[in-house]
């Protein structure tokens, strides 16, 4: 799902400016896709408490196909308006490979485990929306261009008979840069951590868990963002999210 502005994302300039018209016209596009990938791992023990692994993910390919659907301001003559009309639409895009390393040390109850995750972002480089009537244009196309991540791990779990006990952290690396970050996805700096807690009662176990979640601020400057104009500072205020879960299973 994607609502935006229209023009905006284009060229920076709005088609239907609030100094003229009583709203912005916008476009929402809604659509779904299914695509299909493989995973491949590996484990090694290197001596009796040390384990090492390294994971890939493969490329998912994502073709969407939906429906956009226009709103203008009611004073925008029927002319104009026949330019907007309602219609399909498809878009295609690239989940990206990823690859992930990891050791670990295992003694007794106790198990600590460093990793990190490479991800090829590079495969977004842009979104192009394509319109099945080819109006108001044939597609609208904005740029991407992100960059390949990494991501890092630690975390920890101890056992106390039945009892797990764990807790984690996380540092997330944003792929998008400032030429070409925007409200779509205004991504930056992530800080993970989490709680969690489980206890095995045999064929039931139950397990709950806490996550934060820490987007940091971002400003990129005037000048610098290709989807802006050249005199706009684009500011996003980061935040936290909170995540409570609670898990049921049942071993047959």
């Amino acid at each position: 799902y994607l609502k935006r502005t229209l023009g905006a994302a284009d060229n920076g300039q709005v088609l239907f400016p609030t100094s003229r018209y009583s709203k912005e016209g916008t476009v929402e596009v809604a659509g779904s896709a299914f695509g299909v990938g493989a995973n491949a791992g590996v484990q090694l023990t290197l001596i009796d408490n040390l384990k090492i692994g390294l994971a890939l993910r493969s490329a998912v390919d994502l073709s969407f196909s939906g429906d956009a659907n226009f709103d203008l301001p009611e004073e925008v003559t029927p002319e104009i308006k026949a330019n907007f009309p309602d219609q399909g639409g498809t878009a295609n895009v690239t989940l990206p490979h990823s690859i992930s390393f990891g050791i670990g040390w295992v003694q007794r109850g106790l198990t600590i485990e460093a990793s990190t995750q490479i991800t090829l972002w590079n495969s977004y480089d842009e979104l192009r929306l394509n319109f099945e009537t080819g109006r108001p244009t044939p597609s609208s196309a904005s740029p991407r261009d992100w960059t390949v991540v990494p991501m890092f791990r630690l975390g920890g779990q101890y056992m106390i008979d039945q009892l797990a006990l764990r807790a984690g952290v996380a540092y997330d690396v944003p792929p998008a840069p400032d030429e070409t970050v925007d409200p779509t996805l205004p991504d930056n700096d992530r800080i993970i951590f989490s709680l969690g807690s489980g206890y095995d009662f045999g064929p039931v176990n139950v397990d709950v868990a806490y996550m934060g979640l820490y987007v940091a601020s971002r400003e990129v400057p005037a000048g610098v963002n290709v989807n802006f104009s050249p005199a706009t500072v684009s500011t996003y205020n980061g935040g936290i999210v909170h995540v409570i879960s609670l898990s049921l299973g049942v071993q047959i």
